[in-house]
């Protein structure tokens, strides 16, 4: 009998067999599985993808989704955002789920063969209106928040600069001096914590803030505060009107901005 580096799946024949499936948008892990209107699949033997196919579906059902699963025999679901009644009906099927992935569907399978991804002991489901929005509607959306608050905003182009999205400037209210914010809208890496480590790495010098823009997840908010980064929740504001001046004088940034010591004792 033939192994596989997996623990998940089942013998067929004398064939160590695990189907995984993505929920996908784009090339990208979907935000939320509860809407994907597509599935990438592979079929794992010996460590190997030895057959690829997609599955889709048209329907707004999140039970026809898991139906599409269940008949394709799929052992690993890997997503970003699901709601935890149809975590508990894939897992009943017994189908591991494993969430909170984001980054490209390749990248989230060779991940999980690479055992680098794995379904956490516990996890907190998110609230549908908590789903982490698609990566290039995320940076439209902070673009136009930072821009409607007063700053100069430009798009950064290129691997240079990966994994930010945006710089901004605006000028101190206090001092009158620049203040300069790179902006990571999250979810490039299938791994949050390594590409807020990264994020760091690449914007170490030059920038009075660092923002990282994602909704609280548990244990992202605490990543965030130990390499000194704020982090933006979408939520947030999607939720209350943006007021650019009413809580801070330097919306949307709520933290303490690098060099900037007046304007931090103001």
């Amino acid at each position: 009998m033939s192994t596989n580096s997996l623990p998940f799946g089942s013998d067929e024949d004398g064939v160590f067999k695990t189907r995984v499936a993505v929920s996908c948008f784009g090339e990208e892990v979907a935000p939320c599985f509860d809407t994907a209107r597509r599935f990438r699949y592979w079929e794992i033997v010996a460590g190997e993808a030895v057959r690829y196919r997609e599955l889709h579906t048209d329907s707004d059902s999140g039970i026809a989704r898991i139906q599409l699963l269940t008949q394709a025999g799929v052992h690993v679901l890997i997503c970003n955002g699901i709601t935890e009644r149809l975590r508990e009906l894939l897992e009943a099927n017994e189908c591991v789920v494993i969430d909170g992935v984001v980054g490209s569907s390749s990248d989230a399978l060779f991940g999980l063969m690479a055992g680098q991804i794995f379904p956490a002991s516990k996890k907190q489901a998110l609230k549908p209106e908590q789903m982490q929005p698609h990566t290039a509607d995320l940076v439209a959306w902070t673009e136009e928040l930072f821009q409607r608050s007063g700053w100069k905003v430009r798009r950064v182009s290129g691997d240079s600069l990966f994994p930010i999205d945006l710089l901004a400037e605006i000028i101190c209210p206090v001092c009158q001096k620049p203040v300069r914010s790179a902006i990571c809208c999250g979810a490039h890496a299938y791994r949050l914590e390594e590409e807020i480590k990264e994020f760091k790495r690449i914007s170490a010098a030059g920038y009075n803030a660092r923002v990282y823009v994602h909704h609280v997840i548990p244990g992202i908010l605490k990543t965030c505060r130990d390499f000194e980064i704020e982090l933006l929740d979408p939520y947030e504001f999607t939720q209350n009107e943006i007021q650019a001046a009413s809580a801070h004088s330097i919306a949307p940034l709520k933290g303490r901005i690098l060099d900037h010591e007046a304007f931090n004792a103001a």
